[in-house]
């Protein structure tokens, strides 16, 4: 759940609206609307969502954005089901989702043709009327590719602005915070464990693991390689730290076992890590 501050947290997504002309959402961590501006949709979508398969097709597509989301933890910005742009930024707490911002139901001008030429090739539905639906194409925001991507950053933004402001917050159960806490204070012990856990709360199995996939969205045992994996990239860049100090700071005993679980969750070695981290900075400088 979360608490809010609701005259900030209106202020904060009408300016965003007001700068943009995008329709932008809040859900919470359990994907769950929390408030919406505009309140209701376009006409387009309106129309488009009075059709029982359409309107399905609306809501998972937004269950699997918002699913990626929680994943990647980071900005994520793709086209729904019918090929309207959409984004949506996670607002993170100590690493850890406890809401979303989305914006949508916006159009490139390349997208309008492209939304044209899918109605006129959408199966007959007795519920939806073509013609009104080619209409009320102008009802939908159409901007640049580049202003979309722009307003994407700010509603990245704005995810940072609400948390930092304390305008927006997770209201969580004191043993998640616990369990965190215990992982972050741990993570250098390769005796941090599922049973090590289990046994410091006096909690069961099948508890941890519901604690756990509905905190971070990953099984326990996944949520400690993560963090294990989290502070190593940190201290990779380190320069003063070879890579075997690092696997041992992060709970790891044998080398090879943390670099095959590095490349595993980050899709590189340490060492490649590193080297792409060195050239970037090269490159600023």
């Amino acid at each position: 759940m979360l608490q809010y501050n609701l005259q900030q947290l209106k202020s904060t997504i009408i300016d965003f609206y007001n700068i943009t002309k995008i329709m932008i959402v809040l859900y919470d961590d359990q994907f769950k609307l929390v408030y919406a501006y505009p309140t209701k949709n376009n006409s387009f979508c309106s129309a488009l969502r009075k059709s029982k398969p359409m309107l399905k097709k609306c809501l998972d597509c937004d269950r699997t954005a918002l699913e990626y989301c929680k994943q990647q933890k980071r900005l994520f910005i793709y086209r729904c089901h019918f090929g309207l742009t959409e984004a949506i930024a996670p607002i993170l707490e100590n690493d850890t989702p406890i809401g979303y911002l989305m914006y949508g139901q916006t159009l490139t001008e390349i997208d309008m043709r492209q939304i044209r030429q899918n109605l006129e090739n959408m199966p007959i539905d007795p519920s939806l009327n073509k013609e009104k639906l080619m209409e009320s194409l102008d009802t939908v925001v159409t901007v640049s590719r580049e202003t979309l991507t722009s307003a994407a950053r700010i509603l990245d933004m704005c995810a940072t602005y609400l948390l930092s402001r304390e305008i927006i917050r997770a209201q969580q159960p004191p043993l998640q915070l616990k369990i965190d806490q215990y992982i972050k204070d741990n993570i250098s012990s390769p005796e941090l464990t599922l049973s090590s856990i289990c046994k410091h709360f006096s909690i069961s199995r099948s508890t941890l693991y519901t604690i756990s996939s509905q905190a971070w969205g990953l099984g326990i045992s996944d949520y400690i390689r993560h963090c294990r994996i989290e502070r190593a990239k940190k201290l990779l860049l380190k320069k003063s730290m070879p890579i075997y100090e690092v696997s041992q700071a992060c709970g790891f005993n044998v080398a090879n076992h943390f670099t095959k679980t590095f490349k595993q969750l980050v899709g590189i070695r340490p060492k490649e890590y590193v080297r792409e981290y060195a050239e970037i900075t090269d490159k600023k400088n």
